[in-house]
């Protein structure tokens, strides 16, 4: 918008000239201008319009800070018409917004888009953090870089920025993927289900997709409805959340995956889960005398768990605050919300009687969300645990040819094959799938032994770091530009460190020019990462010739897209050349750069190097001792030979010391390549060099013990852990010093846990660390990783244990390991025990009074838990008066009583009883769907 003003008189001539003020115009003329302006400006206020975002601009008034730094910022208010200048003190939230409008104005992309849809479709630019509509209210949603539009059902359209609302954006942008991911579906033949009622037995028969696969909160199953019908849904968790998490919980308890893993494993030539999977075994046990279905182990452990828990509340051996009394009434609650319950009636012919309850009444008194957030937690509870894997430990007894399927299970996981397996999934892009394969073989493993398990997450850990090392090495183009840079700069750092040892004979001026080239000009990524290109280039020709003259270096330095290198050079007065030339000298040309590549590909990954350590030899030792690491590996031979070929073909080997710490594996007698260094040529370079690595520290445990708050007791179990648990080579010695790599292995684990990408990061996945303690907690993250290196990642008698279950991470990754390792998908059928168990002791008992009473103290302690919708305990008191007032649902099977009747349920809301026939306005009418009422008959009798 633009502001027409009078020019006035001219003012005062030291005034400065308005910011809008082009050069050439007469002084005159600028200080007519100045003065109009200064009469059209007023000072902010506490109550203000804000300003629409397109309407306005914003500029920072030079020479004024508030006493916290601040600036006035200076606004043309298009409702009044002048411009105004404010602090932040007199309007803080005007002042905030008018910030934000900088960056929003700043960003031209943004500004345009969300001006177009102003202009065109009448949208409401948010200027600050709102509340957004339900999904259930949006009609339309597009994303547009920092903007997303959204539109609601009646037309209603804003677009919401993350310069000026960026609290709201990211759950714009949620909302949008979400309602993308709902119209792709449907476009593609899925059926949006709100209402939609599935049995469990349909649901495990399902197949269902992963959580969020096409959009935030959503999940997409293939439901079967009758004998040959498959029906399409997606399914939203705002929309349907009852529905959507017993699809979850399908997922998560492994239901319907045996067909994608028995596929997987098939073209592996691996068992398959069904063959070796103890919890899926059947045992000798039926579900009950009228039920000749056989019991898997984790189902009979289940029934088994539940029925000590019954009886030890019933004597009161379990008390009402214990977490297995809690966890019982919520997997009662459980199982009354998905298939509904039966509740005491009045009857004519038997005075009382049990009438069934479905699950949509339930579904208006229980809080899905709730209920599920309730059982999660409470099953990482130490007494849920503990009951379970003794009831567990009993059942796999029964089995079967047990130590034949302990033995199978055990030889797959531990194979070279399986972690090949797991990596060939993760890079088709199947990480998910390997996630639930690794969880699902875990689980197997804890059920025969609980400290093999923890052995066999060590093992996929570790050797999947391996692999992912090495296919890194094998493709150098993974490596991002920084880390190539750092590492080309540390191992040229700590050269220059071995140059100035002394006891080598090189020039002073030499070592000069070295350290101005390297600290000066390596600084930057393009510089480094072309000096490297050349130095790779010129290590592979030394390594296969055994020998570069100067003109050979002068030669490929010079030859085509050399361009930066030979920019470089200039600038660094032909230092480049030199420290290439100095390289060739001591014979380390090509070993140099095998050092730089392994240095880079640790760095890549643990995402960022500058993380390891803080000083550039402290970081290329970390390299060594963790290539050592990892080469004590007994299977490092199968799963890191591009490490392996890189080390020796380069002679870094030799260079990086790792002929001495490690001789069985990299010595020169046992694989060909690289040019040996002689006395005259580069032997006294290399000592030199590996005593520089030997001298860094590179000790993790200290910052360990205080990121993640270890005590010495606990840092000295880890070491130990990973020390005597790590399956080594079998060739190697016992007298193999493993400390210091094994110290390496920490520092990478602490540095790289949270931002893992291969199978390490599936490893982590399939034993739910990162979704147990939040994917944005790295330091918890790495202390599971380390846990699980250490060989403590152990389950039974609580959660995850071992010393690094100190401190945040021991009850979340208990709570995030129930469905695994607890069965919980075979929990989910067997609670459909504990309605018979209850309802056989009321048939037993003849007791209605005792069940009623009982159901009524049942969802009194669900409401104590805040298990319940927010008037959940007045609903059931509600329900409970109807019921056995009417002697029925008296409503349709597809309506929940409260949406059947809403009348009588506010009538009872507001006067806290059933309406009266003849007295009340409300009137209660028969529904003879389901046959007479009792007052219809009893009104027939007279």
């Amino acid at each position: 918008m633009t502001a027409t003003v009078d020019l006035l008189s001219p003012g005062n001539a030291a005034t400065p000239p308005h910011r809008d003020i082009r050069d050439g115009i007469p002084m005159q003329m600028q200080e007519g201008l100045d003065q109009a302006k200064q009469a059209n400006t007023r000072q902010g206020t506490s109550n203000e319009k804000w300003p629409d975002p397109t309407e306005t601009s914003v500029t920072v008034l030079e020479g004024w800070l508030d006493d916290s730094g601040r600036p006035k910022l200076e606004y043309f208010d298009n409702h009044g018409g002048k411009f105004v200048q404010l602090d932040r003190d007199t309007n803080p939230q005007l002042y905030d917004y008018l910030e934000r409008h900088q960056e929003f104005s700043a960003s031209e992309r943004t500004y345009e888009y969300a001006e177009t849809q102003a202009d065109e479709f009448d949208a409401i630019i948010w200027e600050r953090d709102r509340a957004l509509p339900h999904l259930k209210d949006i009609g339309f949603a597009e994303m547009r870089g920092d903007a997303v539009t959204l539109e609601t059902n009646e037309g209603d359209r804003f677009v919401v920025t993350r310069q000026l609302a960026p609290g709201s954006f990211d759950a714009a942008i949620r909302l949008a993927r979400t309602v993308d991911g709902i119209r792709m579906s449907e476009e593609q033949g899925y059926k949006n289900t709100i209402e939609d009622v599935y049995s469990n037995d349909q649901i495990q028969r399902a197949k269902i997709g992963w959580e969020d696969e096409v959009g935030p909160g959503l999940i997409r199953a293939e439901i079967p409805v009758g004998d040959d019908d498959i029906r399409k849904v997606i399914v939203s968790e705002e929309l349907n959340p009852n529905l959507y998490d017993r699809l979850v919980s399908a997922r998560d308890g492994f239901v319907d995956m045996d067909g994608q893993i028995d596929d997987a494993r098939d073209k592996r030539e691996l068992p398959k889960p069904g063959d070796v999977d103890p919890l899926g075994m059947e045992t000798t046990e039926t579900v009950s005398k009228d039920d000749d279905t056989k019991l898997t182990v984790s189902g009979l452990a289940w029934r088994e768990t539940l029925d000590g828990w019954k009886r030890g509340i019933e004597e009161g051996g379990i008390g009402k605050d214990d977490d297995r009394a809690k966890l019982y009434d919520a997997l009662r609650a459980k199982t009354i919300l998905d298939d509904g319950t039966k509740m005491v009636a009045l009857d004519m012919s038997m005075g009382q009687n049990l009438v069934d309850v479905n699950h949509l009444d339930m579904a208006a008194i229980i809080d899905a969300s709730k209920l599920d957030t309730n059982i999660a937690d409470l099953m990482s509870s130490e007494s849920v645990q503990n009951d379970y894997i003794a009831a567990q430990d009993k059942a796999i007894k029964s089995l079967p040819d047990a130590d034949k399927l302990h033995k199978r299970l055990s030889d797959m996981a531990f194979s070279d094959d399986y972690v090949d397996y797991i990596s060939d999934l993760k890079q088709k892009g199947d990480g998910d799938l390997a996630e639930t394969d690794i969880a699902r073989t875990y689980a197997g493993l804890a059920a025969f032994d609980k400290e093999e398990a923890g052995k066999f997450a060590q093992t996929m850990l570790l050797n999947g770091l391996t692999a992912d090392l090495d296919q890194i090495i094998a493709d150098p183009s993974s490596v991002s530009e920084e880390n190539e840079a750092l590492a080309t700069k540390d191992v040229l750092v700590t050269v220059l460190t071995t140059l100035k040892k002394g006891g080598i004979d090189v020039p002073r001026r030499t070592v000069d020019t070295l350290d101005k080239f390297v600290n000066e000009f390596l600084n930057d990524k393009q510089q480094a990462k072309s000096f490297n290109a050349v130095l790779q280039e010129l290590g592979d020709k030394f390594n296969k010739n055994g020998t570069l003259t100067q003109a050979d270096i002068e030669k490929v330095a010079e030859s085509n897209g050399k361009g930066i290198f030979k920019a470089l050079n200039e600038r660094s007065d032909g230092a480049a050349l030199s420290v290439l030339g100095e390289l060739n000298s001591n014979g380390t040309l090509g070993s140099v750069g095998g050092a730089i590549s392994l240095a880079s590909g640790i760095y890549q990954l643990t995402g960022k190097g500058g993380t390891l350590a803080d000083t550039p030899e402290e970081r290329v030792a970390i390299a060594k001792e963790f290539v050592s690491f990892l080469g004590a590996g007994q299977h490092f031979a199968n799963l890191g030979s591009n490490i392996y070929d890189k080390v020796m073909g380069t002679n870094a080997n030799k260079m990086l010391g790792l002929d001495k710490t490690l001789p069985q594996i990299f010595s020169r007698e046992n694989a060909p390549g690289g040019t040996p260094f002689t006395p005259e040529i580069g032997e006294r370079f290399v000592r030199n060099f590996e005593a520089v690595l030997d001298e860094a520290d590179i000790d993790g445990t200290g910052s360990l013990s205080k990121r993640l708050n270890l005590s010495e007791s606990e840092v000295k179990e880890i070491r130990k852990g990973i020390e005597n648990g790590y399956v080594k080579n079998p060739e190697l010695p016992g007298s193999t010093n493993f400390s210091r790599m094994a110290s390496a292995a920490l520092r990478i684990m602490d540095a790289g846990a949270n931002v893992f990408t291969g199978v390490a990061d599936v490893v982590l996945g399939g034993l739910s660390i990162k979704r147990g303690v939040g994917a944005g907690d790295a330091g918890a993250i790495a202390s599971g990783a380390i846990q699980i290196a250490a060989g403590a990642f152990t389950f039974g008698g609580g959660a995850a244990t071992g010393a690094a279950t100190a401190g945040r991470i021991g009850a979340a990754i208990g709570r995030a390991l129930a469905g695994p390792l607890l069965g919980v998908g075979a929990l989910l059928g067997a609670i459909a025990f504990l309605p018979s168990m209850i309802i056989d002791d009321i048939r037993h008992n003849n007791n209605m009074k005792k069940h009623r009473e009982d159901m009524k103290d049942l969802f009194s302690r669900l409401d104590g838990q805040d298990i319940l919708m927010p008037d959940g305990a007045q609903r059931y008191e509600y329900l409970d008066k109807y019921l056995y007032n009417y002697g029925q649902r008296d409503a349709p099977d597809d309506h929940s009583i409260f949406d059947y009747r809403p009348e009588e349920w506010q009538f009872y809301r507001d006067n806290g009883r059933l309406p009266n026939p003849g007295f009340d306005d409300v009137e209660h009418k028969d529904y003879k769907g389901d046959g007479d009422n009792l007052d219809t008959r009893m009104d027939r009798l007279g």
